[in-house]
This record gives C-alpha cells, structure tokens and sequence, in this order.
C-alpha cells in the first residue's frame, strides 16, 4: 500500500511540475526543479519502496543460533583471553535459549524479533528498530527526508510567481542534505547493524540472522547528492537575481540623480 501511495504522489506531482513547466516564465528554474524533483522522489522511494537490509532465510538465525549453542566450547576459549574477556566473559550461549535471552536486550529486542521472521527492513522500519541502539542513524535518515519533501515543494514553486521562495527552500533543503549525507555515508556500510558498531548483542544478531547491506540506503545516498546539487542551482540563481536587482536599482539612483 505504501508502495502505491509513493506512486500515485510521484505521478501527481510530475503531472503538476510538467503543468506549471508548460506555463511558466521562469525559464532559468527549469534545470533547479526538475532535478530536484528526481532527487526527492529517490529519497523518499528509497525509503519507503526499497529494502535497506536483507536475510537469506527465515530460519538462519535459529539454524546458526543452534550450531553457536552446539560449539560454545569455542567461546569457553575466547572468555580465557584478556582482549575479549570484558566483551564476552557474561555471555552464556551454552543452549539455543541461553543464546536468544543473552540477545533479547531492550536496544536489541525488535531487532531480534525481526531477524528471526527473516524479513528484510524497509527505511521505517530501520529507522523504527535502530532508535532504541543509537540516534545518528535515524536522525540522519529523518534529515534526508526533511530536505526531499523541501526540494519537492520547491520544485513545484520554482515555476510559479513564487520562484524567490522556492529558491530559499531549496537551498535550506541543500544545507539539511549534506550532513545528512555525510552521516548517511559514514553508517551505510554497517545498516546491517542499524548503523552501530559498539553493541556486541546488535552484531550477533546481525552475523547469526545473517544480515546484509541492501539496495535502499545507497538509492537514498544517491538522491540527496542530487537534492544538493539542486540546492547548489537554486543558491546560483538566488545570487544572480540578487544581483541583477542591485544593478537594476542602481541603474535607477543614477538615473534619478541625472
């Protein structure tokens, strides 16, 4: 359902964009809206439509929780190193369900539910199991749809009377975007962690349930490199017009003064 609703909005704002396009006498914001409007609907498809992070099966996690139980003679070793004694020394993981209590931690609880269905994760449902483990992840996901829904409007204003506004949204879209990305970037390699890398319960479940990096988050990535680019447009534009209406208003003292 949310996957049709993504498309219904995208073909109606298309339908609006090429309508206002068509009418419009702000030729130079032509290039600005179009981009961006690709930009937003990759963001926000990315997110709703795309998975982000993907298992193999729905019995991975058990079939792997069970082989861990089967060999934790293995980690009887690893408790006698001192390097890794602080991580692991309370760890039991002697039986299947020793293994699945000493993982079902508060920050760590719906992930493991979800893992073991063996469903992938979509963006809201990322953003949903990974708040509860770490907020840079989340906050980073949440910005970058801030800016695609600001792009978007933008790009719908860009070819009314009211282009300075688009303007002004677009490139404060631009300066939500970046950090966005850069965060964005900075966790994607571990989305398969929900974005952390210091919480031992997280990444068990993610090796045992067999987690991997998918599609959606670099589809998201690549969407607001475009929105920036959209934004860097509008500032361009926003700059220009400034300074064409100096001119134009110097041009007039001068002429008065004559």
């Amino acid at each position: 359902m949310a996957v049709i609703a993504v498309v219904v909005l995208a073909i109606l704002s298309l339908a609006a964009l090429t309508v206002l396009a068509g009418r419009s006498v702000q030729r130079a914001y032509l290039a600005p809206a179009w981009l961006g409007w690709l930009g937003s609907w990759l963001v926000i498809g990315a997110f709703v439509a795309l998975p982000w992070a993907a298992t193999d099966a729905p019995d991975a996690f058990a079939r792997n929780a069970a082989w861990l139980a089967d060999h934790a003679v293995y980690l009887d070793w690893l408790r006698e190193l001192p390097v890794v004694q602080e991580k692991i020394g309370a760890l039991r993981l002697d039986t299947m369900d020793e293994v699945r209590q000493t993982l079902n931690r508060p920050d760590a609880s719906q992930f493991l539910a979800h893992v073991e269905q063996g469903f992938s994760l979509s963006g809201w449902q990322l953003l949903r199991l990974a708040w509860p483990a770490g907020r840079w992840l989340p906050l980073a996901v949440g910005g970058g749809l801030a800016a695609a829904l600001l792009v978007l409007a933008a790009s719908l204003l860009a070819l009314t009377p009211a282009a300075g506004l688009a303007g002004k949204l677009g490139v404060g879209a631009g300066i939500l975007a970046a950090p966005s990305l850069l965060v964005l970037l900075g966790k994607l390699p571990f989305i398969d962690t929900l974005g952390v890398t210091d919480n031992l319960a997280i990444r068990l479940i993610a090796v045992l349930g067999e987690v991997r990096v998918a599609a959606g988050g670099w589809w998201m990535a690549l969407g607001l490199i475009i929105l920036i680019c959209a934004a860097l447009l509008y500032l361009t534009l926003a700059r220009s017009s400034s300074a064409l209406d100096q001119s134009a208003s110097l041009w007039d003292s001068a002429a008065d003064f004559s």
